[in-house]
């Protein structure tokens, strides 16, 4: 087999020392001892993981008792730390769990329940631990979520349909959309479901969305544009139940029950790749790499795709029932070969979970199962935080199971006492006098840091234009009276698209406002080009309208005069400006 890619090596290789089988049979052995060794220490993965193993890991049941049907873990930089942290610094890892009409998000700061509990050092199973926020999903359950990049919206989807976009710090829904369903010339339904399986952000987009649902219909939406989609791409003959966005932005893969595995390039509006899985696909992963390789998860077989030659390049089957769910493991495991710590430490590993209850563990390069974990029920989500240190295994039971390991910095130090002493005692009052001060530096402290760091408050427009409320943002501008304010919402509707949408369905009454700052600061030439713009968009807008009220035509009417003025001037203005061009030239010539 040729070698496509770094990560995946191939069987043999002409450099390499022969070996009897024996000894490659040995040393296969006790790289996968290690390796379930280390899964043993660190997660508690396996039967011989002892009370010491479970200190950091607690199990939680979602409100009645309904499943798990998604995990998502906040992959944005500022909710994981790097490993240097310990672990009781690297709680800020947020996650959120769709089960039944609701979604639930965990773990938004280090002082909630979730955090307190993985840190007190000892298992607390079937906790009754509540969600730090709670999102309603409307109507029926919720089936997917995904985090955008930079952890501050919240997409999911669910059996009704709906596609929403919430902010994860207030709970806010900021926009829905809402799949048609489709009727026939008798006017009944002919599709028969419409429910949102699968949801995705794109990649270098933070604004467009894609989904997938039973009615293997792949949908893009833009959530700055109408709450129709964008693009509507179909080819599946059954419902989709995974999509991914790939690196460059521009292509999505999608898996379906139809056994297929099919590449779309969003930009061409067409299928570029058909990929038979051989069974229904249940999940998708995108795996690190510049060259395009996805995993495909479906029936009890693992396959890995080369998405520039179309061809399998592995494929394994050790579940015994349906895989539900794949994912990436960083900064996890043993290296096969001798190398130190810190090369070890960056081992990649893929992660399945199944209907069987297990979770199993594989080298990303080969697909050797390593180790496994029984779980009691049917898993149908397993994740894990992209610093590798914090994993969740979602069941149908309405359990989830969060699993933290403990990372130790070089003066072994217990994670509890890295919080310091208890406040009132006399350790806390001594805890800098052992401190190590260079009496040859000298520290100034700022009056006004602390006023420094507070979050400054918004405006009322700043607000509007947060939660996608062109309108609002424009008429609370206006209220202000201050022309530098509605400036800058008038530049921000622009580069956004908004600006029609904003100045759009408006009496006569609202109208006044906008136009009375036109016509006063059209003039200025701070302010020329924007409301040049402003005045082009109404034209197209309210002129259809013109004389059904007298307020906005006396409005028209006067902009126009303003403007038929303003021209005159100019025009004076240029005339005047070639009679002293020409004056000049004259007494230049008489001057030679």
């Amino acid at each position: 087999m040729p070698q496509y890619h770094s990560s995946f090596r191939t069987s043999t290789r002409a450099a390499a020392p022969k070996h009897s089988a024996a000894q490659a049979t040995s040393a296969n052995a006790q790289y996968t001892a290690n390796e379930s060794k280390w899964w043993v220490k660190n997660f508690s993965f396996g039967t011989k993981a002892t009370e010491r193993h479970r200190r950091y890991q607690v199990t939680c049941k979602v409100p009645n008792d309904g499943v798990v049907s998604s995990i998502s873990f906040d992959e944005s930089d500022n909710a994981s730390n790097s490993e240097r942290n310990v672990n009781v610094n690297s709680n800020s890892r947020t996650f959120a769990v769709a089960s039944g009409p609701r979604v639930l998000l965990y773990g938004t700061g280090a002082s909630h329940a979730i955090n307190r509990a993985l840190d007190r050092s000892s298992p607390d199973l079937m906790k009754s631990i509540t969600a730090d926020r709670q999102i309603s999903s409307a109507e029926g359950p919720a089936y997917c979520t995904s985090y955008r990049d930079d952890g501050r919206l919240l997409a999911f989807g669910g059996s009704n349909g709906l596609v929403r976009v919430c902010d994860t710090k207030t709970r806010a829904t900021l926009k829905s959309f809402q799949i048609q369903k489709m009727h026939s010339k008798n006017n009944k339904i002919s599709s028969t479901s419409t429910s949102i399986r699968a949801i995705a952000w794109m990649k270098h987009n933070p604004r467009q969305i894609v989904s997938g649902g039973d009615d293997a219909m792949l949908r893009l939406w833009d959530f700055s544009q109408d709450n129709k989609p964008v693009l509507t791409l179909s080819g599946h003959g059954d419902a989709i139940r995974s999509v991914v966005s790939l690196a460059d932005g521009l292509r999505v893969v999608t898996g379906s029950y139809d056994h297929s595995v099919r590449v779309w390039d969003i930009q061409q509006k067409s299928c570029l790749m058909i990929l038979d899985h051989g069974a229904p696909v249940e999940s998708l992963l995108v795996l690190p790499g510049a060259a395009g390789f996805v995993a495909s998860a479906g029936g009890t077989a693992i396959k890995i795709w080369d998405l520039i030659s179309g061809r399998m390049i592995q494929e394994t089957s050790t579940h015994s029932k349906t895989i539900t769910s794949l994912c990436l493991a960083h900064n996890c495991g043993v290296s096969s070969t001798n190398q130190t710590q810190q090369q070890q430490q960056k081992q990649t590993r893929l992660l399945s979970a199944g209907l069987d209850g297990h979770v199993k563990v594989y080298e990303l390069s080969t697909l050797q199962c390593l180790h496994g974990h029984k779980m009691g029920a049917p898993v149908t989500s397993v994740v894990m935080s992209k610093d590798g240190v914090r994993l969740i295994i979602g069941c149908s039971d309405g359990t989830f199971s969060v699993r933290q390991r403990y990372l130790p910095n070089s003066s072994n130090v217990n994670p509890v006492e890295k919080r310091g002493p208890m406040a009132g005692t006399y350790r806390h009052s001594m805890r800098i006098a052992s401190a190590n001060v260079d009496p040859n530096f000298d520290y100034t402290v700022s009056s006004s840091a602390s006023s420094s760091t507070k979050t400054r408050k918004l405006n009322r427009f700043d607000k509007c234009l947060k939660q996608f409320r062109y309108s609002d943002a424009l008429d609370q501008a206006l209220a202000t009276k201050n022309p530098e304010s509605v400036s800058v919402v008038l530049e921000e509707l622009a580069k956004r698209q908004g600006l029609e949408r904003a100045l759009s369905n408006r009496d006569e009454h609202e109208l006044e406002p906008i136009m009375s700052f036109t016509l006063r600061y059209i003039t200025q030439p701070k302010y020329a080009p924007l409301l040049i713009r402003v005045c082009n968009v109404l034209c197209d807008i309210y002129g259809p309208v013109l004389g059904r009220s007298t307020l906005v035509d006396d409005l028209f009417e006067k902009l126009r005069k303003h403007v038929k003025g303003e021209i005159q001037v100019q025009s004076n203005l240029l005339s005047l400006l070639g009679q002293i061009d020409t004056v000049m030239s004259v007494a230049a010539l008489h001057n030679m």
